[in-house]
């Protein structure tokens, strides 16, 4: 068994064969084998039967599932201890005894995420062995043999391999991600949990206006001179929540102090601050929820994500209700999605002078990875104000698509996965800014002299020229390839922090 960097649980469901012989053996027992040197995983039988969480409200109750813990929780497998205390922690459960009957059991195998970096395995094993209870209560494993000497109820080991947190390198940035896709696989022939279709999953998050609450704005200078601070500023005044754009997407190098003045409007290769503000803001803290349906917070371990944040938010431990507990301690918060920048890196590491080898990861070839970053239009503002009328241009969230990127492999040069020319990157973030005009539309306005002065300190009209009359007319644009709908399907690829 094969298993990913993050945390993982996966059932060893157990009933009697035919052969058995049922005064011979009459329970089995299911050991982690040098539980010392394996202490990150370790076992629990249905419901803690038997263990320190029987009895206790800290399981699923219905459905394939049943029996599992509902939450994979911080030192759920150490047994720490802290403020994050388990209820009942598995640090000493290394071995479970169950009855063999033609009635099924389960013991379920909780494995810790694995934060070594490399690009290798950790092993451990599980020994499963044959017997019965003696009179004292204790196990004893049958060894009797054949003719030939041959164990007639050999023991069986299950080699359990987790992958360590995988690094890949970008120019000067290192990422850390997991190896493989879980929505890609089903582990448990019996467990429907998990997506199988090979082209990904949703983003998700539908009709959410995830920046500001009214108008998510980030101007761009045009023709309309120093008129477009003064509708930034206008919009300001909107109460703004948050901005998911890049630095690289605004226009002009003139608004940068603006971006320094306001240190959480905009943020490069920061996908892990953006999913904090998705989150919040889906989850309703402030006035921003605007669909209860698509909060991110409590999920049990039987229960499917609905959008890719959710996804990777999923591979966070929690606490004992169910949550991550990033509120007083973003620390708590280590698996994210990656902002547009950063997936565009990630999927690229492979393919330039990264530190492993060429086309390492052909799943990133010709198929698209959503980021965190809802994708923008450009859109058009009148704003009345005290000191006169502003109008101009402005980018809002498109509540109905989000950013994705993919690299596109065709072996031109004939040099094979080798020759980096052979790729070629779709951007969404780095060229194009994947904004665009949905519609074609005009809005129009007047302005009127009452001895207002512009930004300059200049009268806005002068002479018998005292009002200006003025029409906009945006025309629609197409969006490029990476700009794509939030129903449709992309891949996912989660991120640590370290």
């Amino acid at each position: 068994v094969l298993l990913d960097s993050h945390f993982e649980v996966r059932p060893l469901r157990i009933r009697a064969n035919e052969g058995i012989v049922e005064n011979e053996i009459t329970h089995v027992m299911v050991e982690v084998d040098n539980p010392t040197s394996t202490k990150w995983m370790r076992l629990e039988r249905s419901f803690g039967v038997g263990g320190n969480g029987e009895g206790k409200n800290i399981y699923i109750t219905s459905g394939i599932s049943a029996g599992k813990r509902k939450y994979f929780t911080y030192d759920l497998v150490t047994g720490t201890g802290g403020d994050l205390c388990d209820l009942a922690p598995l640090n000493n459960s290394t071995s479970v005894v169950v009855p063999l009957s033609n009635v099924e059991q389960c013991v379920w195998i909780y494995v810790d995420e694995c934060t070594e970096v490399g690009d290798g395995v950790r092993s451990g094993k599980i020994r499963v062995s044959y017997g019965s209870i003696n009179d004292s209560g204790e196990f004893i494993v049958n060894d009797k043999v054949d003719a030939q000497g041959n164990a007639l109820y050999p023991s069986i080991d299950y080699i359990i391999q987790q992958r360590l947190l995988f690094p890949v390198q970008y120019a000067t940035r290192q990422y850390y991600i997991e190896y493989e896709e879980e929505y890609l696989h089903n582990f448990d022939a019996d467990d429907s949990y998990g997506q199988t279709e090979e082209e990904g999953m949703q983003w998700g998050l539908p009709n959410e206006q995830l920046s500001y609450d009214i108008n998510a704005i980030m101007t761009s200078k045009g023709t309309w001179g120093s008129v477009d601070e003064d509708i930034y500023d206008a919009l300001l005044d909107y109460s703004p929540k948050y901005d998911f754009y890049l630095s690289r997407d605004v226009v002009e190098s003139k608004w940068t102090w603006r971006i320094q003045s306001y240190d959480d409007l905009i943020h490069d290769y920061n996908g892990y601050k953006f999913c904090q503000e998705i989150i919040q803001v889906v989850n309703g803290y402030g006035e921003y929820d605007k669909d209860d349906s698509n909060n991110i917070d409590v999920l049990q371990l039987d229960e499917q994500p609905e959008s890719a944040v959710e996804y990777c938010y999923n591979k966070n431990k929690r606490n004992q209700n169910g949550q991550v507990a990033w509120a007083s301690n973003t620390d708590n918060l280590k698996w994210y999605l990656p902002a547009i920048d950063e997936i565009e890196e990630i999927v690229m590491s492979q393919y330039g002078s990264g530190q492993y080898s060429y086309a390492r990861f052909i799943d990133f070839q010709n198929k698209f990875y959503w980021s965190c970053q809802p994708a923008y239009l450009n859109n058009y503002v009148f704003v009345e104000r005290l000191l006169g009328d502003r109008h101009g241009q402005y980018m809002i969230d498109d509540i109905s698509r989000a950013r994705a990127t993919s690299v596109y492999y065709e072996d031109i040069s004939g040099q094979g996965p080798g020759d980096a020319s052979n790729y070629t990157q779709i951007h969404s973030g780095s060229t194009g800014y994947t904004k665009y005009i949905d519609a074609d539309y005009s809005i129009s306005g007047r302005f009127t002299n009452t001895g207002q002065k512009d930004v300059t300190g200049s009268e806005r009209f002068s002479g018998s020229n005292n009002s200006e009359s003025w029409t906009h007319t945006l025309t629609k644009s197409a969006p490029e390839e990476g700009n794509m709908p939030r129903t449709s399907k992309a891949r996912v690829r989660c991120v640590r922090k370290m």
